[in-house]
């Protein structure tokens, strides 16, 4: 029964986090169309609440798949893979 009810929990957790993914996405496709500029200031834009970490930090570590491939967010990571981080 313990089993069954882990196996249930990791499920659930995998579907809310497909689905964070997917708004995440889309809430970042909205603001990117409206602004370039500040929605790449949205990635890199240091959050007192998530303990100053940037969205890009976050979504690289949570595995987002959905988001991190936006060309947005494509176009901010080597943008500073190839200037800021020389």
């Amino acid at each position: 029964m313990l089993k069954k009810l882990s196996k249930m929990e990791s499920e659930t957790e995998t579907k809310l986090g497909q689905k964070f993914d997917s708004l995440a996405k889309d809430v970042f496709s909205d603001c990117y169309q409206s602004s370039e500029s500040l929605s790449f200031t949205l990635l890199i834009r240091k959050s007192p609440v998530w303990s100053r970490a940037t969205c890009l930090q976050m979504v690289t570590t949570a595995n987002t798949h959905l988001f991190v491939s936006h060309d947005g967010v494509q176009i901010r990571t080597k943008y500073r893979e190839m200037f800021v981080e020389q």
